[in-house]
């Protein structure tokens, strides 16, 4: 997660923080993260990034959480944080 291009997914959303990392090699991440007490649901499109690759494989989540089987609606359990790599 230190190498490539960081990009905000998100900006305007206030309950959830979510970014991209990529390398110009193809390898991405998504992390996800929800500063609320209340369930959130966020989905991205990461093809005007340049990524390829679309099913979410977890590489971490906060207890609870389930795994997501897409990108489009990622679910949040309140305060939970996922990161995603990109296949």
């Amino acid at each position: 997660m230190r190498d490539g291009d960081h990009v905000m997914l998100n900006p305007s959303d206030t309950n959830v923080l979510a970014w991209l990392r990529h390398t110009k090699d193809g390898h991405a991440v998504v992390v996800a993260c929800n500063f609320t007490a209340q369930p959130q649901s966020v989905g991205f499109d990461l093809r005007p990034y340049g990524v390829k690759g679309t099913k979410p494989v977890t590489l971490l989540k906060s207890p609870g959480e389930d795994d997501p089987s897409a990108f489009d609606k990622i679910a949040l359990k309140p305060f939970g944080v996922m990161i995603l790599a990109v296949h």
